[in-house]
Order: C-alpha cells, then sequence, then structure tokens
C-alpha cells in the first residue's frame, strides 16, 4: 500500500496542473488562440466555411464583411459557446490539446485514489465497496479485504481473536475471558449419564455470558462426531461464546495414546495427526467463533521432541491458515522438567499462547503461574484449567467455590500481567455431590462467571462490561465482596501440597477426582 500511495503521488500535481486550465481557462483558450486552435475546423464543418476556422461562428452573425473585428467581440464566442461548454467535460480531453489534454485524461482515473480532485470518479468506483470497509482507504483497500478475513470478519461473524506481544486481541482491544471444560460434550467420551446431546450443549452455551467474554475448551480428537461440532460452532456463534478446540490427549485419556518419545518417533503417528488438524483448520478456515486450537492436552517435553513436533506442526498449519493460533496445552514447567524446556516450547513459532493448568484450590493466583509468565517466550498466558472441588459433602460449599472463582478471576483477566483468562474444570453432568466437574449443577459458581465483570476498573480497560449487557437488568451494580487484596493473601502463603518445587501437589490427574476417559 506504500508503494502505490507513493506511485501516485507524482499524478497529483499534474491532475492539479491539468484541472486548473480545464476548468477555468477552458472556455478561454477555445477563442483567444486563434493560431494553434486546430480544433475549431471540427465544430466549424458543420457552418460550412472551412477556408476560413474563425468565421465558424460568423455564420450567425449574417454580414461576412466584418470578419476582421469578430475576433474581438466576445458574443459571438458566446454563440459558439454551446460547442465550448460540450468541450470542458468530454471534448477538451480528446480535442483541445490532442496529446497534452488526452494523458491529462488517463491521469484522472489515477487519481481517484486521491480522494481530493476527482470526486465524481470516485464516487462511482468504489461507492457500494467502501460501505464494508471499515476505512475510507483508496480503491485498492477493498480488493485487498477478501484476502484477511480473519481482519475484517464478515456481516455478523465474531470479531476475530489475534495475539500482539502478550496480550490476546478482540476488535483491536486487550481481551480477556472466563468460562468452562468439557471432554463429554459431543457424546464420544465419558460414563453414558455424563454424555451431552447437542440441545444439552445448546442449553448450557445459553446460559453462559453473552458478551464476547465467554468461551468454552472442547476436546475434538480424531474420529470424533464432526456434525455435532459443527452444531457446537453454529450455538457459539449464536450466542457469541469463543471455543477452543484441543486435538489430542497427550495423557491418554478417551481412548488416545500417551505421547511419549515413542509416538514422536512414530511417522504414522505423526501423519494422522496431521490429517486430523489439517482437516479442521480446512473446515473451520475463516470461522472467528474459534478463538484457536491446541495441540495436546498436557505433553510431556520427552528431551525436546514436544517442540520439534511443534515446529512442523505449526508450519503445517500456517499452509492452510496462517491466521489461526495454537495453544501449547502445557501444565507448568516443573511438568516439562523445568523452566528452560517449557520457555523452549514456548519460542516455538508454532506456539501463539503459553497455557498453565492449576489445581491450587486454597490460593488465589497458583504459585506456578509467575513461572509461567516468565517463560512464556513473551507471549500471552492462558489458564487452560483451573478446578475447586465443592459441592455437598465438601468442606467448600457452592457459595465458596463461587468467592473463589472471583478471586481467581481478577488475577487471571489481568491483562496487563500477561494472562488473558481462565477455563474451569469442568462441565460435566452425572457428577453431583462433593466433585470438582459438577459445575452444571452450581448455578452460584455460574452466576460468578457470568457477573465478573461488572465492577469499572478492575482490571484496566478491558474489564468493566456492564452488567445489564451480561445477564439482564437485574445484575449488582457493585461487587462489595472485599476480594481486592485477595491475590496477595494468596500468594504469600500457599497451601499444603502446593509449592514452588516440583512436589506440588499438582500429580498425573492435576487434581481432578476422574481423569479423562
Amino acid at each position: 500500500m506504500a508503494a502505490l500511495s507513493l506511485a501516485l503521488l507524482p499524478a497529483v500535481p499534474v491532475l492539479a496542473s491539468a484541472a486548473g486550465p480545464a476548468v477555468v481557462p477552458v472556455a478561454a483558450p477555445g477563442a483567444l488562440a486563434p493560431g494553434p486552435n486546430q480544433p475549431p475546423p471540427e465544430p466549424g464543418a458543420d457552418p460550412g466555411t472551412p477556408p476560413v476556422p474563425p468565421v465558424a461562428a460568423v455564420p450567425p452573425v449574417a454580414s461576412v464583411p466584418p470578419v476582421p473585428p469578430v475576433p474581438s467581440v466576445p458574443e459571438v464566442p458566446s454563440a459558439s459557446a454551446p460547442v465550448a461548454p460540450a468541450a470542458p467535460v468530454a471534448p477538451v480531453a480528446p480535442t483541445t490539446p490532442a496529446a497534452p489534454a488526452a494523458p491529462s485524461a488517463p491521469a484522472a482515473p489515477a487519481a481517484p485514489a486521491a480522494p481530493t480532485i476527482p470526486a465524481a470518479p470516485l464516487a462511482p468506483t468504489t461507492g457500494p465497496e467502501p460501505t464494508p470497509a471499515p476505512e475510507p482507504a483508496p480503491a485498492e483497500t477493498p480488493a485487498e479485504t477478501p484476502e484477511t478475513p480473519a481482519e475484517a470478519p464478515a456481516d455478523g461473524a465474531m470479531p476475530a481473536i489475534t495475539v500482539e506481544g502478550d496480550r490476546i486481541m478482540r476488535g483491536g482491544e486487550p481481551w480477556w475471558f472466563l468460562g468452562y471444560n468439557s471432554f463429554v460434550w459431543s457424546g464420544d467420551c465419558g460414563n453414558d449419564d455424563e454424555k451431552m446431546s447437542a440441545e444439552q450443549v445448546d442449553a448450557w452455551f445459553q446460559s453462559m455470558r453473552h458478551d464476547g467474554h465467554g468461551a468454552v475448551r472442547l476436546f475434538f480428537f480424531d474420529g470424533w462426531n464432526l456434525d455435532r461440532l459443527d452444531a457446537a460452532v453454529e450455538s457459539a456463534k449464536e450466542n457469541d461464546i469463543y471455543l477452543t478446540i484441543t486435538l489430542d490427549d497427550a495423557i491418554g485419556g478417551c481412548g488416545e495414546n500417551d505421547k511419549e518419545a515413542g509416538w514422536f518417533a512414530d511417522q504414522s503417528e505423526r501423519d494422522t495427526f496431521r490429517e486430523h488438524m489439517t482437516m479442521l483448520l480446512e473446515r473451520y478456515e475463516g470461522e472467528t467463533s474459534i478463538a484457536w486450537f491446541e495441540y495436546f492436552n498436557e505433553p510431556s517435553y520427552e528431551g525436546g521432541a514436544l517442540r520439534e513436533f511443534y515446529d512442523e506442526m505449526g508450519a503445517a498449519a500456517d499452509e492452510v491458515d496462517p491466521n489461526r493460533l495454537f495453544s501449547s496445552g502445557t501444565v507448568a514447567p516443573y511438568w516439562l522438567d523445568g523452566e528452560d524446556n517449557f520457555r523452549d516450547v514456548h519460542e516455538s513459532p508454532g506456539v501463539d499462547i503459553a497455557s498453565l493448568h492449576e489445581y491450587d484450590e486454597n490460593e488465589v493466583e497458583s504459585n506456578h503461574g509467575p513461572g509461567v509468565r516468565a517463560n512464556s517466550g513473551g507471549k500471552p498466558t492462558i489458564v487452560g484449567e483451573y478446578g475447586i472441588t465443592a459441592g455437598e459433602g465438601c468442606d467448600v460449599d457452592y457459595a465458596g467455590r463461587a468467592e473463589l472463582i472471583r478471586q481467581k478471576a481478577e488475577v487471571y483477566t489481568d491483562t496487563s500481567i500477561g494472562y488473558a483468562g481462565a477455563l474451569a474444570w469442568a462441565w460435566q453432568p452425572g457428577t453431583g455431590g462433593c466433585d470438582i466437574s459438577n459445575l452444571d449443577e452450581d448455578e452460584t459458581s455460574q452466576s460468578a462467571m457470568r457477573e465478573f465483570g461488572a465492577v469499572v476498573g478492575q482490571v484496566g480497560d478491558t474489564v468493566g462490561d456492564l452488567v445489564g449487557d451480561v445477564v439482564g437488568d437485574d445484575a449488582p451494580a457493585s461487587d462489595d465482596s472485599g476480594t481486592g487484596d485477595s491475590a496477595d493473601d494468596g500468594g504469600d502463603e500457599p497451601s499444603d501440597g502446593s509449592s514452588d518445587d516440583d512436589s506440588s501437589s499438582d500429580g498425573d490427574s492435576e487434581g481432578r477426582s476422574a481423569t479423562i476417559g
């Protein structure tokens, strides 16, 4: 675009100089230049007096002898003025200066790039196109718009999610989100009483916030039901909810294999993964309700095989849809055998977003959080999973869990420190009782996630949506829970079983009462 603007610069002064004579002196040159005024034979051909060009206007005068004074009589040119007006519009360009004026006419089509002089050409050229274009750019801009669907979604599409530095962006502003996890949503995994129908998924999405800050992490492995995923995407669009889609499980859930060194060395496994990823990228290319894909759930470093795999798959994904973002799906540095390995993985060009999974129920920000943010490769950090056990028979009831969700949300939506949002574990019908996955029954915690962000200025300008736009007009006007200092209190005194070393309580199950599958 810069090159195009420079190319057009010389045309502006030319057009300006051409426009001056064309607008003001155009009638005068037609009468004041008897010598080089060769064009008059053409308009004079009608009077039938070719021998004397100036006599073209004499026939109306009817007195040939006074021909000498005729050139000085302004009324005579005005008698031929009906021809002159036609000349400024079309004939002047091809007639008056056979060579100079014709070049100036082609300059006019190029000039529409400068919306100053050719006001008329600009309207017909870009009249219908500037409407969809967000900026009144030159005529070439609308032609480029279809090439960048993620930047300019179609009418009715959700704003595309992008990344700038350590922030996730939505509509040019730092974006935060809150929501849930589910691996039973499609009916492809889980116990019979846990598997959800498409109608249940739609009702679930309808129960969430609809202000663009709601999100759901869905597992979708190779061979799962594509019709169900299509339906979930449509429901997400209708309810203004963003989806993240995890492509495979590294810890062997839902019938998948553990992603150990042998798996990475097996080319057939890599090919199968790539085919699954490519199919989804092609199917949902340009679909802005999908915020990003995630390669694995909770992978291990495997001596550097994970970094190499993310490099390769990231390059393959770019060939299909270079605008699609990818999350790492990682737990924390200790899961990858140290901060150096964690940083190495997130420096991969195939990774756009760093991931933290934490089940530190008695902490606000997980003690692993600072290490994740410090070694994210300068990329934004999401809390892909966090869980709080609550319910009948638990030490923590639903109200207590809801309060801790609010406290964690204040930290995990703070875009100024590199976080972007958090997804709770889990929405899993059929669990009930004292459990970590019974959020479908916990209306108190659901309400806390819908209403978070009611207080203007909690986390800069990105938090502070009017609750009336989120859950209706009956939402509270302010939050007097006194949670402003909770992050510091929780961070100073980690709970038992949560520490900075590798012996943290985060085990293979990450604190879940039931592993995936």
